[in-house]
């Protein structure tokens, strides 16, 4: 007895010789091109780039296609042309593949604005996390950290110097201060039975 998928002899009576033989399908009658799910080229590019890591012949030396040094490291699109044709596939290294793929014209987003959509998408993701009215995790709380995290925190700020440390304010924004103060001052009220400021 042989094994129904690669071919290896058996010992005992039965059809494969491992579970991955029995779950690689190359002999389900639905395999495939055989299958009802065969999509043929009008497929996503993560499902084609699989199907042609099981299908595209590897190089023998593991070199990449273009430099011949540096061992392989991606499956990579050559020509902006997404189908199952080899010939529009490559094993390359990551340096030649960043300066084919992402070079230019050679990408496969040149051109293509953004759109609305996906522009107006942050700004929705900001507006439902802080204008909805969701409350801060630990707002009101308090003994959240243990001690020990506590004077982590605390040695982890203490290593930071202020991005202001040693730089006077300049002339101008001590007279903005300044003002801003004054109005401040003339707007508050006094208590008359304390006589102290009364805050608004």
């Amino acid at each position: 007895m042989t094994c129904i998928a690669c071919g290896k002899e058996l010992t005992h009576n039965q059809k494969y010789c491992s579970r991955s033989c029995k779950n690689s399908g190359k002999n389900n009658p639905m395999f495939g091109r055989r299958g009802n799910g065969w999509r043929g080229d009008d497929v996503g590019v993560e499902n084609l780039h699989r199907w042609l890591r099981k299908n595209k012949p590897k190089p023998l030396d593991g070199k990449c296609e273009i430099c011949d040094e540096v061992p392989y490291y991606d499956l990579a699109n050559v020509t902006g042309t997404y189908n199952r044709d080899f010939s529009n596939w490559m094993y390359l290294c990551r340096k030649c593949h960043k300066s084919i793929y992402h070079s230019g014209k050679n990408h496969h987003m040149y051109g293509k604005p953004k759109s609305l959509k996906t522009i107006k998408k942050p700004s929705a993701v900001i507006k439902k996390g802080y204008c909805s009215g969701r409350r801060v995790w630990n707002k009101g709380k308090t003994g959240v950290f243990s001690d020990q995290v506590l004077k982590t925190m605390s040695a982890a700020r203490k290593s930071k110097i202020p991005w202001n440390k040693d730089k006077p304010w300049s002339l101008e924004s001590r007279m903005k201060m300044s003002e801003s103060a004054k109005v401040r001052l003339v707007k508050r009220k006094r208590d008359p039975i304390t006589g102290r400021y009364i805050q608004k």
